[in-house]
């Protein structure tokens, strides 16, 4: 086991966070509304994996041996499987349109306004996480050792325009266009507004697979900082709004930095408490997050439609959601273990066979989850 498999087991938080956001019992369940903005922060930890997917990549896949066809091999083998049993669920507990199935079928949702949750409603991210796949090959060579600082540079910018950009947007029009709307779209889930998320992980990526991963309690404190620099504005957000804090960009990059230092540092910690990451359990779970992430609304419709808290005497707001959120891991588990993995291991045959012979799948350690 290496250290690195401790981002692994970080997606499942992220993923559960995106779970209370959604779960209606939270708020009742949580009454304290900071510990509330904290652990249910679903749009904040959607930019988390955004940034995780773009430092995962450059980690992966390297400049001068990238081969555009086994890469997207291995991504639709990633990603699709599970989607698509998602995706299909959701139409059965809801109701599907011909425009939707195409749309959501095809992942490009996210870049229609008014369309993005026309599918199951996490499938946005995916089609915004595509975006980012497409834009991959011809990113990559900008990650080359030549032009790393040089990349480097103009992605910060670019972060810096990113915020700059999404902030005035958000000034300016969304107080007259809300959720739901297509301005809320396209503000919150177009891939236009996220690029800068991955692209900033993906630079940080490619400085981190040039550097060994060294133990250091050095960066011990740069993961405790890092964590702060996360949890802090997100749990006190109406106190940090009030400063003037650009609260609303927080879904779309704005702590890209304190997250990207968290994902760099914790690798490289030395302390115990950076251990419990590499705890079987909690990787176990981490591998499963992206079933958690995706089928949370199909099984949330169905749990409320078929009333399984009512039926076992569960009336409590508290164990409701602790039911629901057992069920949902209980499930993802099982799909991670039947489809998820087998679908990796289906690649990693490809790979020994003539045909395929060198395709390259993400090692356990690092596998990329798609948000």
């Amino acid at each position: 086991m290496t250290s690195t498999q401790r981002l692994t087991s970080t997606r499942i938080f992220a993923a559960l966070s995106a779970v209370f956001f959604h779960a209606h019992w939270a708020k009742e369940a949580i009454p304290s509304h900071s510990l509330l903005n904290l652990i249910a922060s679903g749009p904040t930890a959607v930019s988390y994996f955004f940034c995780l997917s773009g430092f995962v990549m450059a980690m992966v896949y390297q400049p001068d041996n990238f081969s555009t066809f086994k890469y997207w091999l291995a991504r639709i083998a990633r990603i699709y499987p599970v989607y698509l049993i998602a995706l299909i669920w959701f139409a059965y507990v809801s109701s599907l349109g011909p425009k939707a199935w195409i749309l959501n079928l095809g992942l490009i949702q996210s870049w229609i306004p008014g369309q993005a949750l026309s599918g199951n409603p996490p499938g946005w991210s995916l089609a915004t996480e595509v975006a980012f796949y497409l834009s991959f090959p011809f990113f990559i060579k900008s990650l080359s050792k030549e032009k790393l600082a040089r990349t480097t540079v103009v992605v910060a910018f670019f972060w810096m325009f990113s915020q700059a950009m999404h902030e005035y947007a958000y000034a300016t029009w969304y107080p007259e266009h809300p959720y739901p709307s297509g301005w809320h779209d396209t503000l919150f889930y177009s891939p236009i507004f996220h690029f800068n998320e991955f692209f900033l992980g993906a630079v940080i990526g490619a400085w981190s697979a040039r550097q060994q991963i060294k133990p250091s309690y050095a960066f011990d404190v740069v993961t405790i900082l890092a964590m702060l620099g996360m949890m802090v504005p997100t749990a006190f957000q109406d106190r940090f709004r009030s400063w003037g804090w650009p609260v609303d960009s927080h879904p779309n990059g704005l702590l890209a930095p304190a997250m990207l230092a968290f994902i760099y540092a914790l690798p490289r910690a030395k302390g115990i408490w950076a251990r419990i990451f590499e705890w079987k359990p909690l990787l176990a779970l981490g591998e499963a997050s992206y079933a958690v992430y995706l089928l949370q609304i199909p099984l949330l419709y169905s749990f409320n439609s078929l009333g399984v808290a009512q039926s076992l005497g569960i009336s409590s707001a508290l164990g409701t959601l602790l039911l629901y959120v057992f069920l949902l891991i209980a499930i993802s588990l099982v799909v991670w273990k039947a489809i998820e993995d087998p679908a990796r291991s289906f690649i990693r045959k490809l790979g020994s066979d003539r045909k395929f012979r060198g395709i390259q799948v993400e090692p356990q350690q690092v596998s990329v989850t798609s948000s």
